[in-house]
């Protein structure tokens, strides 16, 4: 009876032990995989109701953890190259209004045509600076080259008393 006994109580103590060893050794692979990041498993163990299927809830619990963070990593990264498509955007749009608004009165300066003027009727930023700087410098170019024809001009007539009596300031006053 009694080796009887000890048989039977060896037969439990092993299913007991197996019970408990063969569900955390399914486990612990498990949770190797998701500490390099593998969501694609299911975890086994959650329909347990022992301690057991506690810990295998909490690794899902990891599981779920990692897949969310995941998906807001790749949510963030899709959301900073939208953001660098609409500055590249806002970019070649800023550069082609610029040339626009500004390209045909640099080149008529160039052919020496000051009398054209960058419209600055509803420009902002960039274009209305560079546009309004643009608009004093073919003014003051204009003036200046006006004056000086028309001083030119007398000279040209023998008129020796005309006098460029504006103010002007750097290669202009010394002109």
């Amino acid at each position: 009876i009694f080796a009887g006994l000890l048989i039977v109580t060896g037969g439990l103590a092993v299913a007991v032990a197996l019970s408990i060893t063969r569900p955390i050794s399914r486990l612990v692979p498990m949770m190797g995989e998701l500490a390099n990041g593998n969501t694609d498993r299911e975890v086994p163990g959650t329909d347990r109701g022992d301690e057991i299927g506690t810990m295998a809830k909490a690794v899902m619990v990891f599981r779920e953890n990692l897949i969310r963070i995941a998906k807001m990593e790749a949510e963030q990264k899709e959301a900073e190259l939208r953001a660098v498509a609409e500055r590249e955007a806002a970019t070649q749009k800023m550069a082609s209004e610029f040339e626009a608004a500004v390209g045909g009165i640099v080149k008529a300066a160039v052919a020496g045509d000051f009398s054209q003027r960058v419209d600055l009727e509803g420009k902002s930023g960039l274009v209305l600076n560079v546009g309004g700087a643009i608009n004093s410098l073919c003014e003051n170019v204009a003036r200046a080259l006006d004056d000086l024809m028309k001083m030119l001009n007398s000279l040209a007539e023998g008129e020796l008393t005309q006098r460029i009596t504006a103010e002007y300031q750097g290669n202009f006053a010394t002109l």
